[in-house]
């Protein structure tokens, strides 16, 4: 499960995810969101509650409306939600963080995700729940600010390499065999990290690995 570090989760959210994505047979699962406009909801603690005491508005980037809802759990916006829950048994250990050229995804990594697990035939779902709350800032946040992921996307499609992988397999992403690449993705051999932060990203991953009692693989250096 993936989650942004200004959005938070209702306290039963992951249960009902959980249970949602066993029931459905789904691959990911998805609910419902309740859009903030401040930073207050950040430390509290909150339980699920039904979609229908919301309100859905069209507008994007959301205008501020009372008790108004993301529309991802119903459906409205076409979306999953900023944060979805998925079966790495029927994903696999690969999720979209970097494009054929090398440039990271900045914005559309949960799109290209979703369209990749339909592509392969795998059921997505949804739950009619609040399940948490999304921070709207369209000055702070990446899927706002202008970007070149869709070109990108059209001239280099995708690279293999993804730290989900490093984190979840013995071996790194970059030496996946051909057979596992996942449909259209482009294979690449290494990948030095190209910033400080992408270090450290890397850095994280093998500290993981320790601690899973994996093997940790050599890294290419900048």
């Amino acid at each position: 499960m993936n989650l942004n570090m200004d959005d938070r989760l209702a306290t039963d959210a992951a249960e009902l995810l959980l249970n949602a994505i066993q029931s459905q047979g789904a691959a990911l699962v998805g609910g419902e969101w309740s859009v903030r406009f401040d930073h207050h909801f950040h430390t509290e603690q909150f339980s699920s509650y039904d979609a229908r005491a919301t309100n859905f508005r069209p507008d994007w980037p959301p205008v501020q409306t009372e008790n108004l809802r993301l529309g991802s759990g119903t459906g409205e916006r076409g979306t999953f939600g900023p944060a979805t829950l998925w079966d790495l048994e029927k994903t696999k250990p690969w999720y979209p963080t970097y494009f054929g050229n090398r440039e990271p995804i900045l914005s559309i990594g949960d799109s290209i995700f979703w369209q990749y697990l339909k592509q392969l035939g795998h059921k997505l779902g949804r739950i009619e729940t609040v399940i948490g709350r999304y921070y709207s800032s369209p000055n702070a946040q990446a899927e706002f600010r202008p970007h070149n992921d869709n070109e990108n996307l059209r001239q280099h499609k995708l690279s293999n390499i993804s730290f989900s992988q490093m984190v979840s397999n013995r071996k790194h992403a970059g030496t996946q065999s051909a057979a596992a690449q996942p449909k259209g993705v482009q294979p690449q051999i290494g990948m030095p990290p190209r910033s400080r932060v992408e270090a450290q990203s890397q850095q994280l991953g093998m500290r993981y690995l320790k601690l899973f009692g994996r093997t940790v693989p050599s890294q290419p250096t900048v």
